[in-house]
């Protein structure tokens, strides 16, 4: 059981914590509460105002928040403050009860301010519609044990009311009146959508596409979209959810187009930004939407080990991040990378193209660091990327020598199989390319491993190692 320690300053003189006894545990193996947890996310008519209601069925002492943001203490406001009150600490969000007192329920209200920076849970449309990130109102159960404090999760049941002419969008479900949810995997946070934008089925799925996106942009990443998500599922099966595509507008070039994204559980965010695309902006918004896309499949995998990395300031003593980035990145990389060939979106030329210039884009973003700084150092957030894709095609290419029809697809189907549980590491990675290949030999694997302790200046004696005749 990980014990974990936290201050909660104005309620006792301690700084311990221990977790309580619980036989289920989720990803951070915590325990689960006892106590049920009903959380009620309502859109209120005017001002894009919000209320957010928590009942529980027994009484608890304190809740503490998944996650901190400096807009809870400017523009949350408890309605019943006579019960209960905020304690923020600069890494913890809390509701507590006044004198110490135990509750049973609270709510809150907040108005939300576009272009604020402070205010994270809540994305724009170009409409005034928005969504709202699920982890920004969940949380853990707060236990006094003598002078210790205990910490429990929950598996919340979420209700999501639209506000009034509007509907809401969960998941692949739409509704003008309510959607219930059923968080079981309490810590796969999602953008829910509260608006008037009517959604666009395709294929039985969801669309949520800003008006305000160029016509060019919206096919380009619709198509590729819809694409994307009928070659994953022949090649990797079905998912257990069917998600929602929230595209939105951001401001640009007019002239030229780009895209980010981020995908969730259940739900997939992507922002176009600027206009009308010209040939290299087509490729950058495709590759955008596809490698989002393919975070469905390995975000299966992978969602539960990046909690770790987000708890980091719930919870002081966590260990270190067992986040892996580069499986995490550039998996989903070169995933969107083979489907782009295999959709017709790039020629078999322009896929050689791209692969031959890998690695020096991996030396490039690496500078002097390894690929292991990059998930503890935010100016390395492309080696990811860059080197996680090149590593697993080297390794693909290296396998395909003894197994001609392995690819990136075969890769990932192997470590699916190596990972019953959904989690994974660089343990579990390297032992599903042993399984892939028994012919490898250890040196070559010692290889692969090192190449992600190793500065740029040493890549390519080790590159030549890994893919030696």
């Amino acid at each position: 059981m990980r014990v974990i320690t936290i201050c909660l300053a104005l309620l006792t003189t301690s700084c311990g914590m221990r977790t309580g006894q619980s036989s289920r545990q989720n990803d951070l193996s915590l325990p689960y509460s006892d106590k049920n947890l009903k959380i009620r996310i309502e859109r209120l008519a005017k001002d894009n105002e919000w209320r957010v209601s928590y009942k529980f069925d027994r009484p608890i002492q304190a809740f503490a928040f998944d996650n901190t943001f400096p807009a809870r203490s400017k523009h949350w406001v408890l309605e019943d403050s006579t019960q209960v009150g905020w304690q923020f600490s600069g890494d913890t969000d809390l509701v507590i009860g006044k004198s110490n007192q135990p509750f049973d329920s609270f709510s809150m209200k907040f108005k939300t301010i576009e272009h604020d920076a402070d205010n994270a849970p809540i994305i724009f449309f170009s409409d005034r519609s928005s969504a709202i990130y699920t982890r920004a109102v969940t949380g853990y159960e707060m236990a006094r044990s003598g002078s210790s404090w205990d910490i429990f999760q929950f598996s919340p049941d979420l209700t999501f009311i639209p506000g009034e002419n509007e509907h809401v969008v969960v998941g692949g479900e739409v509704s003008r009146t309510k959607l219930d949810f059923t968080d079981s995997r309490r810590s796969m946070g999602f953008y829910a959508y509260f608006g008037n934008i009517q959604p666009q089925m395709i294929d039985g799925i969801p669309y949520i596409i800003d008006p305000a996106i160029n016509n060019e942009v919206k096919q380009i990443a619709v198509s590729a979209e819809s694409k994307a998500i009928a070659y994953f599922r022949s090649q990797l099966g079905d998912l257990p959810f069917t998600p929602s595509i929230l595209m939105r507008q951001r401001s640009g070039d007019p002239q030229e187009a780009s895209a980010s994204g981020a995908a969730f559980w259940g739900s997939f965010l992507i922002n176009i930004y600027g206009g009308k695309p010209d040939a290299k902006s087509a490729e950058i918004v495709s590759n955008a939407v596809i490698h989002e896309t393919a975070h469905f499949w390995n975000a299966l995998l992978y969602q539960g080990r990046r909690m770790d990395t987000d708890k980091k300031r719930l919870f002081s003593d966590m260990p270190e991040s067992t986040y892996d980035a580069w499986i995490w990145e550039g998996g989903a990389e070169a995933l969107a990378l083979e489907a782009r060939l295999k959709i017709k979106l790039i020629s078999a030329q322009r896929h050689a193209e791209i692969k031959n210039g890998l690695l020096k884009d991996c030396k490039d973003a690496l500078g002097t660091k390894r690929v292991i700084d990059a998930d503890a150092d935010g100016s390395l957030e492309w080696v990811p990327y860059h080197c996680g894709k090149f590593l697993q095609l080297l390794i693909v290419d290296t396998i395909a020598k003894s197994r001609p029809d392995f690819n990136i697809i075969s890769l990932w189907k192997e470590i699916f199989t190596a990972s019953p549980d959904m989690q994974i590491d660089n343990d579990v990675f390297f032992a599903a390319v042993k399984k892939a290949d028994p012919g490898l030999s250890s040196d070559r694997i010692d290889a692969m491993k090192l190449f992600l302790v190793s500065t740029a200046d040493k890549l390519d004696g080790i590159v030549a190692k890994i893919s030696a005749p």
